[in-house]
């Protein structure tokens, strides 16, 4: 364990995306080129190859520009959905649902800065469920209409 690894995973992923911009070094590859850089003496031989530790910063190395502004749409698409339907659902346990997973979303985007959650399964199935409740509305409003 390394007091600043934290830290250094961030500097080295913003190094990364200035070396790799656009498409970033490929999925699973910051570990691969934490390995190149002890190689090439950027980085110590003690400094661990593990994953970012960060959702942006891991993502946007990992997949480049492309990946960050996809990976920016998939976020706010979600959970701009998940916060509408707190509103509109005429359904009032669609309603609460929404908001708890407006609510959860929010919460992992706070936990994003040190961790990488995009490999969290139960955070797809909330992105999942935010599309699900949505066309439960619309199917209900067909249904009264």
């Amino acid at each position: 364990y390394i007091d600043t690894a934290y830290y250094r995973f961030k500097m080295v992923a913003i190094e990364m995306i200035q070396d790799h911009p656009l498409i970033g070094v490929g999925l699973g590859g910051f570990n691969d080129e934490i390995r190149r850089y002890k190689k090439e003496g950027k980085l110590p031989d003690i400094f661990p190859a593990m994953d970012p530790h960060c959702m942006i910063l891991g993502r946007t190395a990992q997949t480049g520009l492309i990946g960050l502004i996809a990976l920016v749409f998939l976020w706010s698409k979600a959970i701009r959905k998940a916060l509408n339907m707190s509103f509109v659902s005429k359904d009032n346990y669609l309603q609460i649902i929404s908001w708890a997973i407006f609510s959860s979303m929010i919460g992992f985007v706070i936990q994003s800065i040190d961790m990488d959650i995009m490999n969290f399964r139960f955070l797809w199935f909330l992105f999942a469920l935010v599309f699900i409740i949505e066309r439960l509305e619309l199917t209900s409003q067909d249904i009264i209409v």
